[in-house]
């Protein structure tokens, strides 16, 4: 293959084109469990409800349910994965083994979510939430008591969540979408000096706690 912009820019459209049929074919459970939250900054701040109204019959006057003045943050952090490419390679038309290269850089860019949601998991046992307690814990204080969502033990944790409803028990906070970009051009200093082409995914976003797990967390055998 002769190397020129036009070849390079097919190439990269091939490259693009296995990158987004695998990142759409990769399942991933982290959305059972977090909800995505879009984030317009690097740092967002989360109000939320301890007690979510319910729906009840219209007598007197409504009952309003505030958002609780105590607020957390989120913060957005930067993510990437990178390849290189020997120019001999596209040279001589031996590109057939980066396919499956730049499929599985879409994989664990897709599946990447889920490493921060399993570590906010882990770490809720040690981790504290607004009310200083911590994420998985007996002792919540809400109102004039207290609410526990975590059942003790001291072994392998289980989790019961719920994720029936719209508000789950994590955040992931996106501020920008995996993207494959590239460092091809003929006179980057790496093609020139090397020999080398570049190829990365790259994205923002960051995983965070909700106040308290819509559920129970147990350590230990729960029978």
């Amino acid at each position: 293959m002769i190397i020129n912009m036009e070849s390079l820019a097919r190439l990269y459209t091939g490259f693009t084109a296995v990158f987004n049929a695998a990142f759409q074919e990769t399942q991933t459970w982290y959305v059972r469990v977090a909800m995505t939250v879009p984030a317009n900054t690097r740092i967002m701040d989360y109000k939320f409800l301890l007690d979510f109204p319910m729906v009840r019959e219209w007598i007197g006057d409504r009952q309003i349910s505030s958002l609780e003045p105590k607020a957390f943050q989120v913060e957005t952090k930067d993510w990437e994965a990178t390849i290189e490419v020997d120019r001999n390679d596209i040279e001589d038309d031996q590109l057939g083994f980066y396919n499956p290269i730049v499929a599985a850089l879409a994989e664990e860019a897709r599946k990447h979510p889920e490493k921060l949601i399993s570590d906010l998991m882990i770490g809720g046992f040690s981790t504290a939430c607004y009310d200083g307690q911590n994420f998985f814990s007996t002792a919540h204080p809400v109102g004039a008591g207290t609410v526990s969502n975590f059942g003790g033990g001291a072994d392998t944790a289980w989790y019961l969540l719920d994720t029936s409803r719209a508000v789950k028990p994590f955040i992931f906070q996106l501020r920008r979408d995996v993207q494959l970009v590239r460092m091809d051009r003929q006179d980057d200093e790496h093609s020139f000096m090397r020999k080398k082409l570049r190829y990365g995914v790259d994205y923002r976003g960051g995983g965070g706690l909700w106040p308290v797990a819509n559920g129970l967390c147990l350590q230990g055998n729960p029978e």
